[in-house]
């Protein structure tokens, strides 16, 4: 017990300092804010990066300060992975890429979710059939990291368990597989 506890005691750590207040969002965006262009010119590079890490990290910088500066939203270079890539990038904290890949790593992870519960609302709006929405969540649920899963209320599972129940009782099982996501949140996003 005491080793699950202090599981979720670094978890929670983890969290905050990725998802919490001062997060990698806040990390980013500070020194884009206090250095503009400048926090871009000089990136934390290691002698060892290949051409495509340089340019990756290069594309991020351009990212965010393009968001910043009110250009509008550039192509993400992250665009195209999987949920769960998006997420070990957002997680990875040994270094292999900055606070500011990281924040846009969660940048294409947000979208990718947007984008899937779109989907999701948009079938229960036309179809009134709530199933595969729920079986859906339940599937994204299932699909985090200990870390993400503090984004989500506690119980979540339960709730989306039961009202699928429900919804089953009402209008019969589901085939396997019927979620809306076809698992759309572990498949690679649209580049």
């Amino acid at each position: 017990m005491a080793q699950v506890d202090a599981q979720n005691d670094q978890a929670r750590d983890k969290y905050e300092r990725i998802y919490g207040a001062h997060g990698l969002g806040k990390t980013a965006f500070l020194r884009v804010r206090m250095y503009g262009a400048e926090a871009f010119k000089q990136p934390k590079v290691s002698a060892d990066c290949s051409p495509e890490q340089l340019s990756r990290k290069q594309m991020s910088f351009d990212f965010l300060l393009s968001i910043h500066e009110g250009r509008g939203k550039p192509a993400n270079p992250f665009a195209g992975l999987s949920r769960p890539e998006l997420a070990a990038i957002v997680e990875d904290e040994s270094g292999e890429y900055t606070d500011e890949e990281r924040y846009v790593a969660l940048h294409a992870k947000s979208d990718l979710d947007f984008e899937c519960f779109q989907v999701v609302a948009s079938f229960i709006s036309s179809g009134g059939d709530a199933r595969p929405a729920y079986r859906s969540y339940i599937e994204l649920l299932d699909s985090l990291s200990p870390v993400e899963r503090f984004r989500y209320p506690a119980g979540d599972r339960e709730i989306a368990e039961r009202l699928l129940a429900q919804e089953e009782q009402r209008l019969g099982k589901l085939p396997e597989p019927s979620s809306l996501s076809g698992n759309l949140w572990l498949r690679r996003g649209a580049a």
